[in-house]
């Protein structure tokens, strides 16, 4: 079994301030990649995920082919839920992209906002189909 660097780290939730215990554990020897998550809730809820049998995929880019996350009990429910899964193949990771990948066009009729952080904040209302990029660039 391979030896994690585990860090702990304490959140307050966004929606009930309680106290969140958050812990991740990463395979130093596979580039720090994500091996375990383990999220614990107040009431003793709890998600662990983990990551095995990792693979080089690309130089220095190492990804899991099997994953499990775990659901423990919420309040009122017994029991827990496992999901898990195995990647059979992986395919183009890290290959060069067309610079157009991600340009998206916004059809007319749309109201976008732009509420970026450091930024004043704007609404756009796009009475012509008209280039994400467009709004990116205007600061």
């Amino acid at each position: 079994m391979a030896l994690f660097k585990v860090l702990h780290a304490l959140h307050h939730s966004l929606f009930d301030q309680e106290t969140v215990t958050l812990r991740l554990c990463v395979a130093e020897e596979y580039g720090c990649a994500l091996a375990r998550m383990e999220v614990i809730g107040p009431l003793g809820s709890y998600s662990v995920t983990e990551a095995g049998d990792f693979v080089e995929v690309a130089s220095d880019v190492f990804l899991p082919r099997k994953w499990k996350k775990t659901y423990g009990p919420e309040t009122g429910v017994e029991k827990n839920v496992v999901y898990e899964f195995e990647l059979l193949e992986f395919a183009h990771v890290n290959e060069n992209l067309p610079d157009d990948t991600f340009a998206y066009e916004i059809p007319a009729g749309t109201s976008v906002t732009d509420h970026r952080p450091g930024l004043p904040r704007r609404q756009h209302d796009v009475d012509k189909p008209t280039r994400l990029s467009v709004f990116l660039e205007e600061n």
